[in-house]
C-alpha cells in the first residue's frame, strides 16, 4: 500500500506488476554503470598528457568500432526484456472471468459475466481444467464516496460506495468502453491503465494472485470532476466470487 511521503512504487498484486518492477531497476541500474564507468573514462582520458597522444589523433576505424558497437550493444540488452515485457502485458491464458467496466462522467460502471469457476483444488492449486459453466451476472455502478460519509481509516477522493469484485488467482479479461468521453481505468498494484474509448471495447488481460483491497483513479483528463473518479477493487477467493455473483 502506498503510503503519503512514499517515492517507490506500490506493492505489485499481479506478475506484471512485479515484472514492470524489476525492470524498471534493471534499466535504473545499467544506467548507473553505464553513467559511472563513462564518467570514469572521460575523466581519465582528459587528464592524460597531450604527449600520451590523445590529441593527435584524428582517425582510429578500431575506436570507431567500439563506440559504435558497444553502444548497440547495449540498447539491444535493453530491448530484449522490455520487449518480452509487452509480449507479456498482452497475453491472456485461458480467462476465466469477464469483467466490462465502463466509464462515464464521473463514475464507473461494471458488468460481470462470463464466468467459469474450478470446481476442485488440486494438489498445486485450482485445477483450471475442472470447470462448470458461467454461474451468472452481475452488475452495478460505483461512485465516490462524498466527505461526509467517510469511516475511520478511508481515504479521501479514493474511496467507494462499492467496491469491484474480481477473483483471484484466475486470468481476468476486462473490457473497457466508455459512454462519452475518453476515460481510464488506472490501478497501479495491478500495473494497469487501459485507456477506454467511446465506441470501442479496449480488452486488458489481469492475473490477480494477492487478495484485498486496492485503489485506483481514472488517469485521463475527462472533465471538470476528473479527480473525483475513484476506482475501488477487492480481490476475493474465487468461492466467494461464484457466491456474489450466482444469481
Amino acid at each position: 500500500m502506498s503510503e503519503f511521503g512514499s517515492v517507490f512504487f506500490c506493492d505489485g498484486a499481479t506478475p506484471i506488476m512485479r515484472s514492470l518492477v524489476n525492470l524498471y531497476h534493471i534499466y535504473c541500474y545499467n544506467m548507473i554503470y553505464f553513467l559511472v564507468g563513462i564518467s570514469f573514462f572521460i575523466t581519465a582520458f582528459v587528464r592524460m598528457a597531450p604527449h600520451q597522444g590523445w590529441c593527435v589523433t584524428f582517425h582510429s576505424q578500431s575506436l570507431e568500432f567500439t563506440w559504435t558497437a558497444i553502444p548497440i550493444a547495449v540498447l539491444i540488452s535493453l530491448l530484449l526484456p522490455g520487449y518480452k515485457m509487452v509480449i507479456q502485458m498482452d497475453e491472456c491464458v485461458n480467462p476465466l472471468c469477464t469483467v466490462k467496466a465502463t466509464g462515464s462522467q464521473w463514475f464507473w460502471s461494471y458488468e460481470y459475466g462470463d464466468y467459469a469457476a474450478p470446481a476442485a483444488m488440486g494438489e498445486k492449486g485450482w485445477d483450471s481444467g475442472v470447470i462448470h459453466p458461467a454461474v451468472g451476472s452481475y452488475s452495478f455502478s460505483q461512485y465516490m464516496k462524498a466527505e461526509s460519509d467517510l469511516e475511520l481509516g478511508e481515504l479521501r477522493n479514493l474511496a467507494v460506495d462499492k467496491l469491484a469484485p474480481f477473483p483471484e488467482g484466475i486470468w481476468v479479461r476486462l473490457l473497457g468502453s466508455s459512454t462519452d468521453v475518453i476515460h481510464s481505468w488506472s490501478v497501479p498494484f495491478f500495473g494497469v491503465k487501459s485507456d477506454v474509448i467511446p465506441g470501442r471495447i479496449i480488452e486488458t488481460p489481469m492475473f490477480l494472485d494477492e487478495m484485498g483491497t486496492f485503489s485506483g483513479q481514472c488517469a485521463e483528463l475527462c472533465g471538470v470532476n476528473h479527480a473525483f473518479m475513484p476506482i475501488g477493487v477487492e480481490v476475493i477467493s474465487h468461492h466467494a466470487f461464484t457466491r456474489l455473483i450466482k444469481p
